[in-house]
């Protein structure tokens, strides 16, 4: 990493936080798609909104992380 420039290093951090962010955010989608399927199936319409509009959500951050 000493040979690293400074501007290698700032573009490796950022395109790391970029990684990470998707991950996170794909995982969240993950998990919210398992709640949502449960809730469905056991009738829930209440959570089945909420983890609806919690979807919503996590897709626009999605959007403006890419």
């Amino acid at each position: 990493m000493t040979e690293w420039s400074d501007g290698l290093a700032a573009r490796e951090i950022k395109k790391n936080c970029t990684n990470a962010n998707r991950q996170m955010i794909a995982a969240k989608q993950k998990s919210i798609m398992q709640r949502l399927s449960e809730a469905r199936r056991e009738g829930k319409s209440a959570e089945e909104e909420k983890l609806n509009n919690e979807y919503q959500q996590v897709l626009k951050l999605a959007k403006m992380a890419s």
